[in-house]
């Protein structure tokens, strides 16, 4: 008997955290395999994350993942890796945060939990939408990133 409810507790707990993966709708799949069809025409070598339901890809060294949701329109979090912030001074990375922010407006940075981290997030009704404007997103991730760095740097 103790074996049954062991098992029944195993089985729900198996349900309950593939229930809170999310899933993408057939036209959120459709998009994001556009995206990755993209990357590739354009030299890089995206790989899926699953997990993430990103498309990851890698410029220079520098990690970047796109992530899709909604279909009506596309709700587009385009990501790029930030800096780990232990022992930095706290007051100065949220003001170099907000100094980014006030340069470029569809980048953000943001602290959270010893990390800055950077994203544009945008709408997007197509994937044609989505190429024209792929590296204006990647120049401001990029920009973003490094006011802050040079912020920082500077008022140290």
């Amino acid at each position: 008997m103790k074996k049954l409810i062991i098992t029944i507790c195993c089985m729900m707990g198996l349900l309950h955290a593939s229930a809170q993966k999310s899933t993408l709708s057939s036209d959120e799949l459709k998009f994001r395999n556009g995206i990755e069809q993209f990357l590739k025409v354009e030299g890089y070598v995206p790989t899926i994350d699953d997990e993430a339901n990103s498309v990851d890809f890698k410029k220079e060294g520098a990690l970047y993942w796109i992530t899709v949701k909604g279909d009506d329109p596309y709700y587009i979090r385009f990501h790029t890796r930030g800096f780990n912030t232990k022992g930095a001074n706290l007051k100065l990375i949220l003001e170099a945060c907000n100094y980014a922010n006030m340069q470029k407006r569809c980048g953000k940075a943001w602290y959270d939990d010893d990390n800055v981290s950077f994203t544009v997030e945008y709408y997007c009704h197509s994937l044609e939408g989505f190429k024209a404007t792929f590296y204006n997103n990647m120049q401001a991730l990029d920009y973003t990133r490094e006011a802050v760095s040079d912020y920082y740097n500077k008022h140290e």
